[in-house]
């Protein structure tokens, strides 16, 4: 260092100490506000996030509390029939009050040997052409027979042997065991409506048992069960109807089958594209009827722009412009008292 820039830092040393004060300052405060405006964006998505999850899980309770109302209805009737069991999913106006439901019915538990006696019945009843499928020669059969809305879509489904599908098989028997309410994974509807674009779906099954006081054994379930009360819901008209922060808006949400994220076990997204590079992700899982979910909430670009704040700039700015202020009035100073001297 020269002789002179050495006499000149010595005499500007108050000054230049006042300048990288007033920076090291305006650098503090400017991280604090930024990280404050950062933290105050984490919780809006958290609190996002957490409502979407328990709307989502109301949701579900109130459904799975139709569906064991409903199974209320054949517990305290000895024979539910089909007119009596419209007139009572009519009063639940289900399609209105129960958004992304498509069917509600029974799937009757028959043996091998009560197949023909049960077509029968049917045909007698006004299905001419009605037969079970697909056909099997296993020991045990769950026959939907019973269904609503009774419109073209929920006509197909009767008949169907909802033991000859494994996810649907695999629930069934998860609600037989434990006697509560259980959901299939990922499935196609078989009352998918024709003419619409198909949706992902699911079935929740509700056991029905023989007498009036619910088995407690796994052996006295197999022993009296007489079917399934089922719900079937399409998947995408079934979220689409949550209300929580942000949704669809600057809130994405993805839905999973299981408690791994990939493409096939996909049953939802509100966002068919790829999400927002640089924005938040939240991955959680809840538990449907005995089966995991996982729920992946993702930020659009209109979320971290609306949660921007200028405060960080104005801070660093102004730190800037008093940071100079302080470093010229301290070396106008210093100037001074060396003319002086």
């Amino acid at each position: 260092m020269s002789t002179s820039l050495a006499s000149h830092v010595r005499r500007n040393a108050a000054a230049l100490l006042a300048l990288l004060m007033g920076l090291l300052v305006t650098a503090g405060a400017t991280t604090y506000i930024r990280r404050g405006v950062s933290l105050r964006r984490q919780q809006l998505f958290d609190d996002a996030t957490t409502d979407g999850s328990v709307a989502l899980q109301q949701r579900l309770d109130v459904y799975q509390a139709m569906l064991l109302g409903t199974r209320g209805v054949f517990t305290g009737s000895e024979a539910v029939e089909r007119r009596e069991f419209r007139a009572y999913t009519e009063s639940l106006e289900v399609r209105q009050r129960y958004p992304g439901i498509q069917a509600v019915g029974l799937a009757r538990w028959l043996s091998r040997d009560e197949l023909a006696r049960h077509e029968a019945r049917m045909r007698q009843e006004g299905f001419p052409q009605y037969r079970v499928w697909p056909e099997d020669a296993r020991e045990h059969h769950a026959v939907v027979d019973l269904v609503e809305p009774f419109d073209v879509n929920n006509l197909r489904v009767l008949g169907f042997d909802v033991m000859s599908e494994p996810a649907r098989r695999a629930a069934l028997a998860r609600a037989m065991r434990s006697g509560l309410p259980a959901a299939t994974g990922k499935v196609q509807l078989v009352s998918e409506p024709v003419g619409q674009v198909a949706q992902a779906g699911f079935v929740i099954y509700v056991p029905l048992y023989a007498g009036m006081v619910e088995p407690t054994t796994p052996q006295a379930r197999g022993e009296r069960l007489e079917g399934f009360v089922f719900g079937a819901f399409r998947m995408k008209d079934f979220v689409e109807g949550l209300r929580f922060p942000g949704f669809q808006s600057t809130i994405d949400l993805a839905i999973y089958d299981g408690a791994t994220v990939s493409e096939s076990a996909r049953l939802y997204t509100s966002h068919p594209g790829a999400p927002d590079a640089g924005g938040l992700r939240q991955q959680l899982t809840v538990q449907v009827a005995g089966v995991p979910w996982t729920l992946v909430f993702t930020t659009r670009e209109a979320f971290m722009t609306g949660t921007r704040s200028s405060h960080p700039t104005t801070v660093a700015g102004g730190g800037l412009l008093m940071s100079l202020l302080l470093f010229l009035v301290t070396r106008a100073q210093v100037n001074a008292r060396a003319l002086a001297e």
